[in-house]
């Protein structure tokens, strides 16, 4: 399973980074390995994508929409499993950045 998620991440590393514009895909996969896409400033953009989304209630932000809107964005992408994606709102999904 790791070997093809490395695979995966080489083989969009290698694609032009106007394909990663806003792709809930293309965050999956760098969310996933995040330890390898920090390497890649391919991952950069839809890294900050994911962190970008932030929701607020009067005025001040709020972890369960927030978590919610992340969670709509990553299950934009048809690919990727499940479990996979929780991974990564459990992980990531409750960060300010």
């Amino acid at each position: 399973m790791k070997k093809m998620l490395v695979v995966s991440l080489m083989a969009a590393v290698m694609m032009p980074i106007s394909v990663f514009a806003s792709d809930p895909c293309a965050t999956e996969l760098c969310l996933s390995s995040k330890v390898e896409a920090d390497k890649t400033t391919m991952c950069k953009d839809p890294i900050d994508d994911f962190f970008k989304i932030k929701k607020k209630k009067h005025g001040v932000w709020n972890v369960e929409r927030t978590l919610q809107a992340r969670r709509d964005y990553i299950y934009n992408c048809q690919s990727g499993n499940r479990t996979e994606k929780e991974y990564i709102l459990a992980t990531y999904g409750m960060i300010l950045k």
